[in-house]
């Protein structure tokens, strides 16, 4: 499994031409997430605050796990389970957090 952010954006690439399977599977692990995943005020709120460059390291957090929860939705604790199976037993800020981001482009997000 990719770890670096430039890694995991050159793996999606070839992804990107293709109209995504829904919900979407990602490394193997299915999201839950949906078309329409992304068309939430809720969802785009907590994703902008993730990025605010004012808001301090804690609250960047908080961001990012109310995005996470949101978007995962009922399949948030099986995404963590199956990632973290994935990487042997851990699971770390940087592998969720790419995780996320490879979520977003099969999604055919902008990062």
């Amino acid at each position: 499994m990719p770890e670096d952010i430039t890694e995991a954006r050159a793996g999606t690439e070839a992804a990107r031409e293709e109209a995504p399977a829904w919900p979407l599977v990602v490394d193997g692990i299915e999201t839950g997430v949906m078309p329409g995943s992304w068309d939430d005020v809720d969802v785009l709120e907590a994703l902008v605050d993730f990025n605010d460059p004012e808001l301090t390291n804690d609250e960047h957090v908080t961001a990012m796990y109310r995005y996470m929860r949101l978007l995962y939705g009922d399949r948030y604790r099986q995404v963590k389970r199956d990632l973290r199976e994935a990487n042997g037993g851990a699971l770390s800020i940087e592998t969720m957090a790419n995780f996320n981001a490879r979520v977003l482009m099969a999604g055919g997000q902008k990062n």
